[in-house]
């Protein structure tokens, strides 16, 4: 969601952590820096695999996250595309 959240990044970027960096791309790539350190920080699993998410359960994850868990995104997905970022999470 980089691309379409860049903006609203930034402007976190600034209030939360107090960076100002030139471009909104340069302060969207700083939030998600932070948050990194922030996950990091507090342990938060990096991959599905640590969570105990095999490949092939990719599909239902997929099918099941059209309801709610998705409507908040401000990005469309396809399922090729949510299924690409999920196995790449793996």
């Amino acid at each position: 969601n980089m691309e379409v959240c860049q903006a609203e990044f930034a402007r976190l970027s600034h209030l939360l952590f107090g960076r100002n960096p030139k471009t909104p791309a340069e302060a969207a790539g700083a939030f998600c820096e932070e948050i990194e350190k922030l996950c990091d920080r507090v342990g938060t699993p990096r991959r599905l695999s640590q969570v105990g998410v095999a490949r092939e359960q990719i599909p239902a994850l997929v099918k099941s996250s059209r309801g709610a868990s998705m409507s908040g995104n401000p990005g469309e997905l396809s399922d090729a595309e949510l299924a690409a970022i999920l196995e790449g999470l793996l």
